[in-house]
Parts: structure tokens; sequence; C-alpha cells
């Protein structure tokens, strides 16, 4: 079986510039959104806690459970 080479030609132009405020929106928005589930996600090693996921219709924090965040730091604590 052969491999298709794709070439720079194959892809159609994404006009990102067009969609400057836009892109400059979720680029603001995106690490605020991550440090949220950072914060509030069960630590998980090698911070497997706290990336977005990639899905077909964009961007996902994934499911969040309900965390008390603690005043005076160290790990959150589970609401009942």
């Amino acid at each position: 079986m052969t491999r298709a080479r794709r070439s720079s030609t194959d892809w159609p132009d994404l006009p990102w510039r067009d969609w400057s405020p836009t892109v400059r929106t979720v680029h603001h928005w995106l690490p605020v959104v991550s440090g949220v589930r950072m914060v509030l996600t069960p630590r998980q090693p090698h911070w497997g806690h706290a990336p977005l996921e990639v899905t077909p219709r964009g961007l996902t924090t994934g499911a969040i459970q309900e965390w008390a965040v603690p005043d005076e730091g160290g790990p959150p604590a589970k609401v009942s």
C-alpha cells in the first residue's frame, strides 16, 4: 500500500486575518478556561487534568466535577 502525499495546495486557504477579533478573543479566553479546568479537576500525572480536548465542534474542557476550592490553598475538597 502506498501513502498519498499531501502538498500545501491540497488544503484550502484559511483567512484567519479576516477573523482577527475572533482569534484575539479565543487567544485570551483559552488560558482562563484551561486554568478553571486545572483548578477544578482532580490532579492526574503529567498534567493530564489540565489540557483542553479537541472535538469536531472545537475545544472543550470535557466533564468537570463539582469541587469546592478552599480559601487557604491545598487540594480542592469534593462537594457532597
